[in-house]
């Protein structure tokens, strides 16, 4: 194993690996018995390669100004930060020629899709689209209790609407606040929705924060009052409840409610996927499915499908979960619907199937900042399926239909 190790990182550090020899390093990198040898194999590549250390200052200074210029491009694609590495490269010229390959592992910069059964990779040729499809952005609506509508995206920091004498506030960046109490704001209701290709952040009235994705929506009082603080998402949201054993918050969707008193979890309740799911990265939540309860525990998801109307508990990949959250894609052996259907709704596309596409699952990471047609050359390029845009549709077909 570590003689395949060494011989990927030699090919590496001299551009010289192929696709799948790409794949098979990003998966020995991801095994910590690996990298705890990573450093010393690399060492031992440059020592046999470049046995001849440069005493000169200004050629180490050199190196590590195009280090840096590196690593602040990788920080700009894909916002990150990577400055302890940084610092410790610095005081060790060998590894700096290596930086590349300790950088791969940290930033998940490589995209990689794979299949149990993939062909050569081969590209696909395809007409450039009409118009340039691009990402998603922070872009919703905020319909107010009066039934007013404030374009959030438009909309200048500062106060932006006061109801019953609770101001509400975009602030500094760009978030939505809300500042104030009234006892009687029990029908004050305010709804923040986001399109397809928008996705956004508020801070309830008692400081709960919620990220909502694209073609979400959440409904909630203007003010919090009663014993219990009840919200009700359509679509997803990520939220960070603020503690108060008081007064339980709820989150009712149309298939469950979830109760929690302060802690962080993600909610999927998409009408047009098969399943709601919830996954609880910290603290403690109850999950309701027709009167059925289910504690959770963090890590754990309460899985409801609602072809049978049956909820188990699992273990998701968390960071898969929440990578949305975090500004990514990541697919673990995802089929390629389900990932055309986020792909769909963060690009406000439609999507076209032609072909028998029912045995192909692909696994990858990138940033949701890219272009629709980085993702689809990337899909692209594992030999399993290809993409022809019109407009604004994307129409898929497996490579065996001609």
């Amino acid at each position: 194993m570590n003689s395949e190790l060494k011989n990927l990182i030699g090919k590496y550090l001299q551009n010289g690996l192929t696709p799948g020899e790409t794949a098979r390093l990003q998966q020995m990198l991801q095994d910590s018995q690996h990298l705890d040898s990573l450093e010393e194999m690399i060492l031992a590549h440059l020592q046999e390669t470049r046995p001849e250390e440069p005493g000169d200052e200004a050629m180490r200074s050199t190196i590590l100004a195009g280090l840096d210029r590196k690593i602040d491009s990788h920080e700009s694609s894909h916002n990150i930060t990577v400055i302890p590495l940084r610092q410790r490269l610095a005081g060790n010229w060998k590894m700096l020629a290596a930086a590349s390959v300790l950088l791969f592992v940290l930033t998940g910069a490589w995209f990689r899709f794979h299949h149990t059964a993939s062909a050569p990779a081969q590209l696909v040729s395809k007409p450039a689209p009409a118009k340039k499809i691009v990402p998603g952005s922070n872009k919703a609506t905020l319909t107010l209790a009066d039934g007013s509508e404030i374009t959030l995206d438009d909309t200048n920091k500062g106060d932006i609407a006061v109801q019953g004498g609770i101001r509400v506030v975009k602030t500094d960046n760009g978030v939505i606040a809300y500042n104030g109490k009234n006892a009687n704001s029990a029908n004050m209701f305010n709804t923040i929705r986001t399109p397809r290709g928008g996705q956004y952040e508020v801070v309830l009235p008692d400081g709960t924060h919620a990220w909502l994705n694209s073609a979400s929506s959440l409904r909630y009082p203007a003010s919090f009052s009663g014993p219990r603080r009840e919200v009700t998402l359509d679509g997803q949201g990520y939220f960070d409840v603020a503690p108060n054993k008081d007064h339980p918050f709820v989150v009712h969707t149309s298939r469950t409610d979830v109760n929690v008193l302060g802690t962080s979890f993600d909610v999927m309740a998409y009408a047009d996927e098969p399943e709601t799911n919830t996954t609880l990265i910290a603290g403690s939540v109850i999950v309701n499915h027709a009167g059925k309860k289910q504690q959770l525990n963090p890590g754990e998801q309460a899985h409801l499908d609602l072809a049978s109307e049956s909820m188990t508990v699992r273990k998701p990949d968390v960071e898969e979960v929440i990578a949305w959250v975090n500004g990514k894609f990541q697919f673990g052996s995802s089929d390629i619907r389900s990932i055309m259907r986020q792909i769909s709704r963060w690009y406000d596309v439609e999507v076209e199937y032609r072909g028998d596409l029912s045995d192909l699952h692909l696994s990858g990471v990138l940033s949701r900042k890219d272009d629709v047609s980085v993702l689809l050359d990337a899909l692209q390029e594992t030999g399993d399926v290809r993409f022809k845009m019109e407009n604004n549709k994307i129409i898929v077909t497996p490579v065996t239909t001609k």
